[in-house]
């Protein structure tokens, strides 16, 4: 097993399988099923017991058998119900989407772990759309077993969670020979983080919460990293090596509508940002420049006269704006303020 080996490689997937998780999941070989991460975990140090239930809107574990399957008839349909007992009392088990393959698949008379939210329902403890898992993990020492996305189309397959889990088992045991560590150890060291293969291997099975929150920030970290780390270089690519046109020249369109059209004096704070700008935009590299301000404060004028500096070199300017509505606005307070000074505006 590789990281570009095909999923349909894999023990238990085969050609068909593949092909369906494929286009529901979009993963394709074992590198995706590294990063096919669990949505929560089944935490079966704390096995809850009929007898103590109470209706609760957290999803709890409960150990028992289920002990038989009915379809029972009402108005808008079937749905499909079972009993599910543990040493201290029964409760019930319902479906109302299910298919002939799922009522074949639960296990009767077995030891499971059912997972869910209690309800009760005419005074009777209920749980709705339950996962089950046989109770064999081949890992005996995980306390905390992922529950990893699916859909009924997958279900309806035999693509469960439990496909999942063993997949994702003999995996991680071969993540030592997957992987390397991409981050300086003395980086690790000073944010405390944890190995990229201790982060992938508690990531899917922790070994307590603990790991699993380590295992999260590490991963995370990694990610935010990277992102940086790319952005940072592309950044300096473009002041370095990729030149553009520089804007030296403040000429008569800046100074006339300074002089002439300007609606209200610039504050202070205004003045200054401006004073950068035009720093930035008389060299020949690209600008990245964020303007904060409030409502109202004036980052539009700024904007405006930022554009008049690109006019004055010979160049058109685009202020884009993220819906038509305020693209209209702009157009139309920009059109007003440049009114008889001879500058073409167009709303594209």
């Amino acid at each position: 097993m590789e990281l570009s080996t095909p999923i349909e490689y894999i023990k238990g997937i085969g050609p068909e399988r593949a092909k369906l998780i494929k286009s529901v999941l979009d993963i394709h070989k074992v590198e995706d099923f590294m990063t096919f991460y669990p949505i929560r975990y089944i935490d079966k140090s704390k096995i809850f017991k009929v007898g103590e239930l109470a209706e609760i809107s957290n999803e709890i574990p409960l150990k028992g058998r289920i002990t038989d399957i009915q379809e029972v008839a009402y108005a808008k349909g079937r749905r499909m119900v079972a009993k599910f007992r543990d040493e201290t009392g029964t409760m019930e088990l319902v479906w109302f989407k299910y298919s002939k393959w799922m009522k074949e698949q639960i296990p009767l008379n077995t030891e499971v772990i059912i997972f869910g939210r209690v309800q009760v329902f005419n005074n009777v403890f209920s749980m709705a759309h339950p996962e089950i898992e046989k109770n064999e993990n081949k890992d005996n020492s995980a306390t905390l077993l992922p529950v990893y996305p699916g859909s009924e189309k997958l279900t309806k397959r035999g693509i469960n969670n439990r496909l999942f889990q063993n997949v994702l088992l003999d995996i991680v045991a071969n993540i030592p020979s997957f992987i390397e560590e991409n981050l300086p150890a003395g980086l690790m060291k000073g944010l405390k983080l944890i190995s990229r293969v201790e982060a992938c291997q508690n990531i899917h099975f922790p070994k307590n919460m603990q790991w699993q929150k380590a295992a999260d920030r590490r991963l995370k970290f990694e990610e935010a990293f990277f992102f940086q780390l790319g952005y940072g270089l592309k950044k300096k690519h473009n002041k370095t090596s990729s030149l553009g046109n520089p804007f030296p020249l403040v000429g008569d369109y800046f100074n006339g509508f300074y002089e002439n059209n300007l609606p209200f004096d610039l504050t202070n704070a205004q003045k200054r940002v401006l004073k950068e700008i035009r720093n930035d935009m008389k060299l020949p590299v690209q600008m990245n420049r964020l303007l904060q301000g409030d409502v109202g404060s004036g980052k539009t004028m700024v904007a405006l006269l930022s554009m008049l500096i690109a006019l004055d070199n010979g160049f058109q300017s685009c202020l884009m704006a993220p819906t038509e509505i305020l693209a209209q606005q702009h157009f139309n307070g920009i059109s007003d303020l440049l009114y008889g000074t001879g500058v073409e505006v167009k709303l594209l």
